[in-house]
């Protein structure tokens, strides 16, 4: 049975896909004049989020709900996610920079930008992990202040815990809606 732990190799073609997409949305940034798709100063929502990661070993599917928000003093939109599968709870900050806003048509925009992310396993051994992640999400404004949205990330850093430290990365997707005032 081949090994799922994350390859150097591998972990490379990652931040290959990561950089390569930031390139073509700054690429289309600088091409096509858009209108910024955040609405409003201050957001709140709340986001399904399924995330793809080695867990104990073996690649494992998290599922969870994230609320996420964006305080009129910071630039950035924040996130508190609690993960899960079986025998495993995972919690997660993150901060996200939308570095690129885009108004596509109409009520439809898209966002792209980096962030940090901080884990931790509650319960068990338990294991903290930090890193960096890169986020693009498509977004759908029904009405002026009703976000509808699809996200998709690369988080990659370090983990510690009590067997040791290495690698951390993962791959979240969500769906939610946010309302901007």
């Amino acid at each position: 049975m081949p090994s799922t732990r994350l390859t150097a190799r591998a972990a490379a073609t990652i931040l290959g896909a990561v950089r390569e997409l930031l390139l073509v949305a700054v690429a289309l940034a600088l091409a096509v004049p858009g209108v910024s798709a955040r609405q409003k100063d201050v957001g709140f929502g709340v986001e399904y989020v399924l995330t793809v990661k080695p867990v104990g070993g073996p690649v494992r599917a998290l599922h969870g709900f994230a609320v996420t928000g964006s305080p009129p003093v910071l630039p950035a939109v924040l996130g508190v996610a609690l993960s899960f599968a079986p025998g495993y709870l995972h919690l997660c900050l993150t901060g996200d920079w939308w570095l690129i806003q885009l108004g596509l048509d109409g009520p439809v925009g898209l966002y792209l930008g980096p962030g940090l992310s901080w884990g931790a396993n509650i319960g068990g051994a338990g294991a903290v992990s930090f890193g960096a992640r890169a986020v693009i999400g498509l977004q759908f404004f029904p009405t002026e202040i009703l976000e509808l949205f699809l996200e998709a990330g690369v988080n990659v850093g370090v983990y510690v815990g009590p067997s040791g430290a290495g690698l951390s990365w993962g791959a979240p997707a969500g769906v939610g809606a946010r309302l901007w005032f």
